[in-house]
């Protein structure tokens, strides 16, 4: 679905490394985010190239960051940006993400998308205290 070689080259000029796996992993998120945005509106921006400069660099660019480590909760986040592609790039992050619309818990669950992480039905930032 979406051009790995294309991702992998803007990703460079960033110093952002990926490796085939995570290219891989990133082209099946893609292929089931527009397949699951037939049923349920998950985002308006389903083209390959869309998908990968305005969801998966955006998001590869905050998880390159050296904050983003350790634990992370993703509040709000709808299709699962950036917390799964995050999760993606560092697999070691302890991944928690947070969506209060049912219809999109769905889309997040693991076994849909072969992230593990943590995806919490009708969660809200209050209910986490």
């Amino acid at each position: 679905m979406i051009d790995k070689n294309r991702l992998a080259e803007k990703c460079s000029t960033w110093n952002i490394s990926l490796s085939p796996a995570q290219l891989d992993q990133l082209d099946h998120y893609a292929e089931i985010l527009v397949s699951y945005n037939e049923k349920v509106n998950l985002t308006a921006i389903t083209s390959p190239e869309g998908i990968e400069d305005r969801h998966f660099a955006d998001s590869l660019l905050f998880a390159a960051q050296p904050e983003v480590q350790g634990k992370m909760v993703d509040v709000g986040t709808g299709a699962g940006f950036p917390g799964i592609v995050a999760k993606i790039y560092k697999p070691d992050l302890e991944l928690t993400l947070m969506e209060p619309t049912g219809k999109r818990v769905e889309f997040l669950k693991p076994d849909r998308r072969g992230v593990r992480q943590g995806a919490r039905r009708g969660s809200r930032p209050q209910s986490m205290a």
